[in-house]
């Protein structure tokens, strides 16, 4: 089991050390290799909030604050100009 393990391996990293292979097979090889032993990972959330006056009025400082990033609204310094 090993030797088949080892014989794998060596197939995957032979276009790496392969002199005569492009830097771009090179690199396209050493890029999959990682994606395939390091995926990438994803995570989402979706978070429903109030729409109505009462219900936002309700909210908390952390939910006020994520409401306003979700509408894009950002935060300004004493003396700057709030866009228009």
């Amino acid at each position: 089991m090993f030797v088949e393990r080892e014989r794998v391996v060596a197939a995957a990293l032979a276009p790496i050390h392969d002199p005569s292979a492009s830097s771009a097979l090179q690199s396209k090889t050493a890029l999959a290799l990682l994606d395939a032993v390091e995926p990438v990972e994803r995570a989402s959330l979706e978070v429903s909030m109030p729409l109505d006056e009462e219900g936002v009025n309700q909210l908390g400082l952390a939910e006020l604050r994520a409401l306003t990033q979700r509408m894009g609204i950002g935060r300004t310094n004493a003396g700057d100009t709030p866009p228009a």
